[in-house]
């Protein structure tokens, strides 16, 4: 099957390149899982190691959590034919795997957006894996439809634009950071029809999240505005 994807440090390649070049096509602060994973004086926030005296957003900023229109896992293996409730990345029977989220863009070309963050949450009774799972991030360029979504029907996606690390120990959170993705949403852009999180298969367990339709809540966007 030859892959809806573009090139060169691009999540063209996810089968044969997968996470491997984490390093070489991530950009910015270094990802972490945890506070731990970072230097000192440090924090791990929304997945990067950030300065313990900075903050995402001020305290005055106003906060707008918007739920998914749309979403859809397709995986190599065909796992998500089995459950819609949940997404496992990095987990190795179910091969590569696509999160294709779509939310609402409600925002005008001169909203300040201070910072937008993804989160999901562990699925209920989720065991964590061995160590941290390697997530990409990649915006969908064209238009699809969860009825539609399969491997085989994968919308185009963009580069990769950056890679964090997961880890659910402690039934923690995942939050990634998506502020520049969110704030191309003001243009509102033909090819701008989402996001996708991508994992290749890394250890026997990997890391398990809730959509949000079998117990615990589903993914969403925490985005603050100025």
């Amino acid at each position: 099957m030859t892959l809806p994807f573009l090139p060169a440090c691009r999540v063209a390649s996810v089968i044969a390149v997968g996470l491997s070049l984490g390093a070489g096509c991530a950009k910015g602060p270094v990802p972490c899982a945890t506070t731990a994973a970072c230097g000192e004086g440090t924090l791990c926030v929304a997945g990067r190691c950030r300065d313990a005296k900075s903050s995402p957003a001020p305290q005055s900023a106003q906060r707008v959590v918007l739920e998914p229109l749309d979403a859809a896992v397709v995986s190599s293996s065909g796992r998500h034919e089995l459950s819609s409730a949940h997404v496992s990345f990095g987990k190795e029977s179910w091969g590569e795997v696509v999160l294709l989220l779509r939310f609402p863009a409600p925002f005008r070309d001169t909203t300040q957006i201070l910072s937008a963050h993804l989160v999901m949450d562990p699925s209920p009774g989720a065991v964590p894996g061995p160590g941290p799972v390697r997530l990409r991030l990649a915006r969908v360029l064209e238009p699809w439809a969860p009825k539609d979504a399969s491997w085989s029907t994968l919308p185009r996606l963009s580069s990769v634009d950056d890679s964090f690390l997961a880890s659910s120990w402690g039934h923690r959170s995942l939050r990634l950071d998506v502020t520049e993705q969110v704030r191309r949403w003001r243009e509102h852009r033909s090819d701008d029809q989402g996001l996708a999180v991508l994992a290749s298969p890394q250890n026997e367990v990997g890391e398990t999240y809730s959509l949000g339709l079998g117990g615990g809540r589903g993914p969403r966007l925490d985005v603050y505005l100025r």
